[in-house]
């Protein structure tokens, strides 16, 4: 009558599950959120041994895996073993290789892959790793779509009530016919987020606009699920109000890059509206309110710029008042000073932002110095630009010569000036900081020297900013943006200077730079790649990883968004960037 084999068999199984495999999992899980590199190493061996136990049900054995790939993920970043990273992708291919036991399982398989090609991609930059993050993802996706109407019932209104009420309790744990998690609704507007950073990510590298619309429709899906009641009562959901807060924060965002790429005031406006409801449901001290604190802040400053409306700046401020943005926690400060300044056409704000940058400056390391340089070059730029036009106003002290618009843009000059012979910034930001220092030496009364000296470094980045990593078009873009006129204002400060010999090399080398390329395309990396094709190909690729920290580049129509001029402010002569493009990241 009893099978009493099989119910002796199913509480070994629950009793090893309680006392033995989850809490082996969830030591995991916290290990990794500690950072603790040791105690993640031993718990990855200590999850594969476990896996590899004939008792361990698939789905138990399952879930196992996709924590120990987590945990080698976070262990080549802990303990810089970028070999962990290759062994999480070979495992999760070799799960997707295995026989299928679920259409969940194989989805949560390709998210935990695409996860790991994902870091790969972060530490390595490799096209073929972000494209195939891409690819899994989307195949997960549509799993879950191809499965909805197939596999699950339609919750009807009076049973997502009795879920609600008992608040979301746990499905029971069979031996092997359940996939655990579950992929509900939850599960699946996270996974369509991670296909919006993926699309991003690729947007960010490779410059394909294509790809944020694809960023944008992906996560509007996402915030299309998290307005179902089924989303509302998925097991996976512990907190409503928090979870949907962070799906709005998200599609906010990336309406905002898309918003500075192509400059249609609906997408500011809707970013606005989205973030509100977040910062409504969001609780203020739950760790994802510094990230909705700083995407609320940019979005109402460029909406005021946008609009003409000083009031969204106020409310910036009484968000700062609310709630702490995620690091850099000045720029926020920075950023309202500056728009302010810009409407009112008074230096209001300005003196105190300009302050509290030099200070960080005093104490910055070579990854942070790049963006408070080129925050104080801006910041000075518009003072300067104030005082040109207002040079009686009583609140400023005509005896500072530092405060004058002179001093203003002496100080400007040198602010870009320390930009361009920084090394640890990127060589596109270097060249535009040193096209601004050519250009605002003359509004400084810089002498020949100086001039020649600023010209003839803006001409030298040239074939370091359009090296032979990049695509041809975006080679091309860059000298024509960036170095538009460059070449020939450098040779003319180079005979100002009384240096006629230099003017000539100047020329040669501005005109020359895709041509010089293409003569040795194959000279510079010829000796290693004779003793190992892969230390070359790394090498390539660590070049474009230097370059790519935000690519300068996307493709959009009419020259807009380029990091450099954009269309609704042209650029100064000498390819000078504008203030727009200065200050942009």
């Amino acid at each position: 009558m009893f099978d009493l084999a099989l119910i002796r068999r199913r509480f070994e199984v629950s009793f090893r599950f309680a006392r033995v495999w989850l809490p082996a999992v969830g030591r995991t899980v916290r290990a990794i959120e500690a950072g603790d590199p040791e105690q993640v190493r031993e718990l990855a061996q200590l999850l594969s041994v476990l896996r590899a136990t004939p008792s361990v049900p698939t789905w138990m054995r399952d879930l196992m895996r996709r924590v120990e790939m987590e945990a080698r993920v976070s262990l080549s970043a802990l303990a810089r073993e970028p070999e962990q990273l290759d062994r999480a992708v070979a495992m999760g291919e070799a799960a997707l290789a295995a026989p299928r036991t679920s259409w969940e399982a194989e989805a949560l398989d390709r998210i935990a892959l695409a996860e790991a090609l994902s870091n790969r991609f972060e530490q390595r930059a490799e096209p073929q790793d972000v494209d195939a993050t891409i690819d899994h993802l989307r195949a997960a996706s549509e799993l879950c779509d191809r499965r909805e109407s197939a596999d699950r019932p339609r919750l009807s209104l009076r049973e997502g009530l009795r879920r609600w009420n008992r608040r979301f309790p746990p499905r029971k744990l069979a031996y092997d016919t359940v996939q655990w998690p579950p992929m509900d609704e939850f599960m699946r507007s996270q996974l369509l987020c991670r296909l919006a950073v993926a699309y991003h990510t690729r947007f960010q590298a490779l410059s394909a606009v294509a790809d944020l619309q694809r960023a944008v429709i992906a996560i509007e899906q996402a915030e299309a699920l998290s307005r179902t009641l089924m989303w509302a009562v998925s097991t996976n959901s512990s907190g409503y109000g928090k979870h949907r807060g962070v799906v709005l924060s998200q599609l906010a965002a990336v309406l905002v890059i898309r918003y500075e790429n192509f400059r249609d005031p609906q997408d500011i406006v809707r970013a606005h509206w989205y973030l509100k409801d977040a910062d409504r449901l969001m609780p203020r001290r739950d760790e994802e309110s510094a990230g909705l604190a700083r995407n609320r802040v940019h979005a109402l400053v460029l909406q005021a710029e946008a609009l003409s409306r000083p009031g969204d700046l106020d409310k910036a401020e009484a968000v700062l008042r609310r709630r702490q943005p995620r690091d850099p926690g000045w720029l926020p400060q920075v950023q309202i000073a500056l728009v302010r300044s810009e409407l009112s056409g008074t230096a209001e704000g300005l003196d105190t932002a300009v302050h509290l940058v030099e200070s960080l400056l005093a104490g910055a390391d070579p990854t942070e110095a790049p963006d408070l340089l080129r925050w104080l070059g801006v910041l000075l730029w518009q003072w300067a630009e104030v005082e040109e036009a207002h040079p009686t106003r009583p609140d400023v002290d005509a005896a500072s010569p530092s405060s004058s618009a002179t001093g203003l843009w002496r100080r400007s000059a040198d602010a870009w000036r320390r930009l361009a012979v920084l090394e640890s910034a990127p060589a596109w930001r270097r060249l535009a900081a040193a096209s601004l220092w050519t250009q605002f030496g003359r509004h400084s009364g810089a002498g020949p020297a100086e001039r020649a000296e600023s010209s003839s470094l803006a001409v030298r980045l040239l074939p370091t900013t359009a090296w032979r990593g990049l695509d041809r078009p975006d080679q091309e873009m860059l000298l024509t943006a960036g170095g538009g006129g460059l070449a020939t204002t450098a040779a003319a400060a180079q005979l100002d200077a009384e240096r006629p010999e230099h003017a000539l090399e100047l020329l040669e080398l501005g005109r020359g730079v895709l041509w010089s390329q293409k003569l040795d395309a194959d000279t510079d990396l010829h000796v290693l790649r004779e003793h190992s094709e892969e230390l070359a190909a790394r090498l390539t690729s660590t070049r474009l990883l230097l370059e790519r920290t935000t690519s300068p580049l996307p493709h959009v129509a009419d020259g807009a968004a380029t990091g450099f001029p954009v269309a609704r402010a042209p650029a100064p002569a000498g390819g000078a960037p504008s203030k727009d493009a200065a200050r942009r990241p």
